[in-house]
């Protein structure tokens, strides 16, 4: 087997390779379809915020710092 590091334009594929392993776990289907949008959309419908950014490998690319609030964390169901 041979290993290559993935480059911009496996995004879409890999994505979609990685929600459809979550189907093993026995996830929720709207689970699931909800990790079809961008992660920072997904996370601010649970109540986090954005309180920064941090640079990726990517050139020009930045990852989301978000934060939330413990009496948020507190209302959330977890089974």
């Amino acid at each position: 087997m041979k290993i290559t590091k993935a480059i911009e334009t496996d995004a879409k594929s890999l994505t979609e390779l990685s929600i459809r392993s979550k189907w093993c776990w026995n996830y929720e289907k709207e689970q699931i379809e909800g990790w079809k949008e961008d992660a920072e959309n997904f996370y601010s419908k649970l109540g986090f915020r954005v309180i920064g950014k941090l640079e990726s490998s990517i050139k020009n690319r930045f990852l989301s710092i978000m934060a939330i609030e413990t009496a948020v964390v507190n209302k959330i169901k977890y089974s």
